[in-house]
C-alpha cells in the first residue's frame, strides 16, 4: 500500500510539473503574443502622430502664405479661373472685363455672360475672388461672445470691407 501511495505520489508530481510546464509555456507565448502587437500598435500610432505633427507644420506654413493678402488673392483669382473655365465655354465669360459704361476704369476679374436675346447687349454678371478674411473672422469671434454690439459692429465691418 506504501508502494502504491508513493508511485502514485510520484505520478502526481510528474503530472503537476508537466501541467505547470505546459501552462508557463503556453502563457509565455500568449503574453509575448499579446505585447508584439500592443507594441506594434505603438508603433502605429507613434508613426501617426509623426504625421500629424507634419501634417500641423504644413497647415501653419499654408496658413502663414495665405495671411498674406497679395498672395491669397493671386491664389484665389486662380481657382477662380480655373473653375470658370471648366464649367463655362469662352463665350460664355470674359477674364479682366471692364465694368460700369467707357467712363468706369473699373475691371472684374471675371464676367459671367447671362442669356438674352441675340439683337441685345449681353448682361454680364461680375464675379470676383477676393473675400475679406479678417473682417469675417472678426464677426464669427463676435457672434462666439455674444455680445450684439459687437456683432453688429463686426457685421457692418463686413459688409462695408472693401473686398466685399
Amino acid at each position: 500500500m506504501a508502494a502504491i501511495q508513493e508511485d502514485n505520489g510520484k505520478k502526481l508530481e510528474e503530472m503537476r510539473r508537466t501541467v505547470d510546464e505546459k501552462l508557463h509555456a503556453t502563457l509565455e507565448q500568449r503574453l509575448g503574443d499579446s505585447f508584439r502587437l500592443v507594441s506594434e500598435r505603438l508603433e502605429q500610432v507613434h508613426a501617426g502622430l509623426g504625421e500629424m505633427k507634419s501634417l500641423a507644420g504644413n497647415v501653419g506654413d499654408l496658413k502663414k502664405v495665405m495671411q498674406n493678402v497679395r498672395t491669397r488673392g493671386t491664389w484665389g483669382e486662380v481657382q477662380l479661373g480655373a473653375i470658370i473655365e471648366s464649367l463655362f465655354t469662352a463665350e460664355q465669360f470674359r477674364k479682366n472685363l471692364k465694368t460700369g459704361g467707357s467712363n468706369s476704369n473699373e475691371i472684374v476679374e471675371f464676367a459671367v455672360r447671362i442669356p438674352s436675346p441675340a439683337d441685345e447687349e449681353p448682361v454680364w454678371l461680375p464675379i470676383d475672388s477676393k473675400y475679406p478674411v479678417e473682417p469675417y473672422q472678426m464677426l464669427l469671434d463676435a457672434h462666439e461672445t455674444g455680445d450684439r454690439a459687437e456683432i453688429l459692429q463686426a457685421t457692418s465691418a463686413f459688409e462695408s470691407s472693401p473686398e466685399s
